[in-house]
């Protein structure tokens, strides 16, 4: 089972990526990182990777750019892969990602 954490759970994509990923049975969403901390759903939303309650397998990104910092910190330290798919990202945000990609 792939423990999947979406950033910007409470967003339109986050609620999308949730609901398509209740339809697998080989994944489920043990959390949840937004601005906006309301509950919808069986698992913690946090402002904060760093308040997760569990370590996942991967993070999907569909926030916004002022998270990448924090997000790249936290899978960097805690070996995460995470899937961006926020856009908006200045030139210095793109070299981040790719760095951190190495």
């Amino acid at each position: 089972m792939t423990k999947i954490v979406i950033c910007g759970a409470n967003g339109k994509m986050g609620k999308t990526v949730y609901n398509c990923i209740c339809a697998r049975e080989d994944c489920k969403v043990v959390g949840g990182i937004d601005v906006y901390t309301e509950q919808y759903a069986d698992f913690p939303i946090v402002t904060n990777p760093a308040e997760l309650p569990e370590k996942p397998d991967v993070i999907i990104d569909f926030s916004h750019p002022s998270a990448l910092e924090s997000l790249l910190d936290y899978c960097k330290i805690n070996n995460v892969p995470i899937v961006v798919a926020t856009t908006g990202y200045t030139d210095e945000q793109i070299a981040q990602i790719k760095a951190s990609a190495e």
